[in-house]
């Protein structure tokens, strides 16, 4: 179940036979949580097989974690209406020097050529 410091609403929609939409999740809760069934309640009615969903995970305000880590999840609607989520991308988040590194332009220590490749897919 959602956290009060959970928010979920559409962020772009794909209009017609074939469309989709796109919803944003912010939480704070841990992703094993939010993988779980029945997180969305309610708000899983609202979806739709072929809609797409992103979670944006900040760490609790206490938590010496760095940034936000993201999930992008693919639902899958059945014939009864059960929705399945399939993580298709995770992207962990930075340890809190890396991402200040990250935001000021400074290239992490020890990376040398390490990240170059890393955006191919």
């Amino acid at each position: 179940m959602m956290t009060p410091y959970t928010h979920v609403q559409p962020i772009a929609e794909l209009p017609g036979s074939l469309g989709f939409t796109v919803w944003g999740v912010g939480t704070r809760d841990e992703m094993a949580t939010v993988l779980a069934p029945g997180y969305f309640g309610a708000n899983a009615r609202l979806m739709n097989d072929g809609d797409i969903v992103i979670v944006n995970r900040r760490a609790p305000r206490n938590a010496s974690a760095g940034g936000a880590e993201k999930l992008v999840l693919a639902v899958h609607k059945g014939r009864e209406g059960t929705i399945t989520l399939r993580q298709v991308l995770h992207m962990p988040a930075l340890p809190q020097e890396a991402a200040a590194s990250a935001a000021s332009g400074e290239k992490p220590k020890g990376s040398g050529n390490a990240g170059r490749g890393a955006a191919r897919s």
